[in-house]
């Protein structure tokens, strides 16, 4: 039978005994294993030939982008401080890239910031379906800070909710010493009825009464009869220092009281 090329990437060879075979080179070059030690790229279909330096700092920055853009699933954590009178008080921590926490905005709320680092933003929820590719299109950045208090109307029993997300500003997170991690605030709660129709309950606790007082000083109205205090519009207000100063005094005597 005539001797030929084997399929295996082998060719008979003379000189080296009977039988004897020798790889290919031409073979080897061309299997998927074949990776120079110079090479930049993870990719098969670049050759042996190393990279122009052009690209290969373009697939370094890639690699490293995708490195910091890949974070753990994660979920937001609530706890209860505090309820009365048609009032509740809670502390969320938002993990970046966690789930939200999803709400259905029947109530007013006052935010206070406990700690929120340079590295991070908070966008709320968009519209749709949570989760879906254009709700996630169409979250915003809610424009809190650390330290920052900030009143949010009810938005008319639509859904609420907010996630914390790294800032797409590359060049600032390059900076070592900008920290990423999660953003703790509180939330205040309070329905319309209940600030609308307190009838001076003498057993209210001081904390609702002052915190009412404050809802009712600072949400936005459109109070044109002089009935009640309904909110013309669900733009977030930024608070007072002073104001931010008093919740938190009210906020620590609950939490010490429980």
């Amino acid at each position: 039978m005539a001797s030929s090329k084997e399929d295996n990437g082998t060719s008979p060879t003379t000189g080296a005994g009977p039988g004897a075979n020798k790889v290919d080179p031409f073979f080897m070059a061309s299997m998927t294993f074949a990776h120079g030690v110079e090479r930049d790229c993870d990719c098969d279909e670049c050759g042996l030939e190393p990279l122009p330096p052009s690209i290969a700092e373009a697939v370094r920055k890639h690699k490293r982008a995708k490195l910091m853009s890949v974070v753990e699933i994660t979920h937001q954590e609530r706890q209860l401080i505090g309820r009365d009178g048609g009032l509740s008080i809670w502390r969320l921590k938002l993990p970046v890239g966690s789930e939200p926490l999803v709400e259905y905005g029947n109530s007013h709320r006052i935010v206070l910031v406990q700690h929120m680092s340079k590295g991070v933003e908070v966008k709320s929820i968009g519209t749709g379906i949570v989760g879906s590719a254009a709700e996630e299109k169409a979250r915003t950045s809610v424009g809190w800070n650390d330290g920052g208090g900030y009143v949010i109307p009810s938005n008319g029993g639509k859904a609420a909710g907010w996630v914390c997300t790294t800032k797409d500003d590359k060049d600032e997170l390059s900076d070592g010493n900008v920290s990423v991690d999660s953003v703790d605030i509180v939330v205040i709660k309070a329905t319309h009825e209940a600030l609308v129709d307190d009838d001076g309950d003498e057993s209210a606790k001081s904390w609702t009464k002052a915190i009412k007082k404050i809802f009712n000083e600072e949400l936005p109205t459109n109070d044109n009869d002089g009935e009640s205090a309904v909110p013309s519009s669900v733009e977030t207000k930024e608070l007072a220092r002073t104001c931010i100063a008093a919740l938190q005094q009210h906020i620590e005597e609950l939490a010490e009281s429980n």
